[in-house]
């Protein structure tokens, strides 16, 4: 009896379409797996230019991690936020005008520097001509002075008696 009850039920049903098939749900992948995993590998260290990118690109990981933090994320919410960038702001401009007034004093002694150079120079140039030979040889004529020839000149040797006659010498000239 159960067997004609169940067949008069199914012929007094209406007919059902069948139920579309499903495409099966992409896995989940977890946080982790997302990222490739990183290989640590005993190689040699480069040497000079290859460690910059390597610091770099390990910089990145680093930053690009940082919002996903619990502190920056409780930061970036509030007013505290607010607080901070007006403090890197007062920061940046607190830098550039101690890096102007730097500037504005390099240039003033730059001035001094170029003004005292300027005033070396003609010092030199009048004792350059105070010093000429031409003046020289005019002041000492002046006075009584020759210039000896390059034949007057002559080189004597050091002895007890060129000692006593160069003494009587400079004796009766300043005396």
């Amino acid at each position: 009896m159960a067997a004609a009850a169940t067949a008069r039920r199914a012929a007094a049903a209406p007919a059902r379409k069948p139920a579309p098939r499903r495409k099966p749900a992409p896995a989940r992948r977890s946080r982790s797996a997302a990222r490739p995993q990183r290989r640590i590998a005993n190689l040699p260290t480069p040497s000079g230019g290859h460690l910059i990118p390597l610091a770099v690109g390990r910089t990145a990981v680093a930053v690009r991690q940082l919002p996903d933090t619990g502190a920056i994320r409780r930061l970036t919410r509030g007013r505290a936020w607010i607080l901070l960038l007006g403090m890197l702001l007062t920061g940046i401009v607190a830098l550039n005008v101690i890096t102007l007034s730097f500037t504005a004093t390099a240039g003033k002694i730059d001035e001094q520097t170029q003004l005292l150079s300027q005033e070396n120079s003609i010092l030199r140039a009048r004792e350059a001509a105070r010093l000429s030979n031409a003046r020289v040889h005019n002041a000492a004529a002046a006075i009584g002075l020759l210039a000896p020839g390059p034949q007057d000149i002559t080189y004597l040797d050091g002895g007890k008696k060129a000692v006593a006659t160069a003494a009587s010498r400079l004796a009766q000239v300043s005396g």
